[in-house]
């Protein structure tokens, strides 16, 4: 039991571990896509719209990862205090309201 994590079996901290681990993934895939694509634009003047496109879908995917992962987090942490953890839930979860509004306002 040394070094294991206490909320291992909680449901919401294994969403976390899980949101947590595809946000860091696709994060550094983006990363990674975009650093190709400003090395080919540099060296080969090519430009690859559709790496580019799967670049930024990552981007978006992850945050919406992170965004689960700190909620779940934050619920596991501060399940004991059902109040409090309702409403950090709803504060984190509002950033999709404000991404789909913002993707309107974007793309009108």
């Amino acid at each position: 039991k040394n070094g294991t994590a206490i909320l291992r079996g909680n449901t919401a901290f294994q969403a976390f571990m899980v949101t947590d681990t595809i946000a860091m993934i696709l994060s550094l895939s983006a990363f990674f896509i975009h650093f190709i694509v400003s090395l080919e634009l540099e060296v080969i003047k090519k430009f690859d719209d559709d790496l580019f496109a799967a670049s930024i879908w990552f981007a978006i995917i992850s945050m919406g990862a992170m965004v689960i992962a700190f909620v779940m987090g934050t619920y596991a942490m501060s399940a004991p205090s059902l109040g409090l953890a309702i409403i950090t839930c709803l504060i984190g979860l509002e950033l999709f309201l404000l991404c789909v509004f913002g993707h309107q306002k974007i793309f009108q």
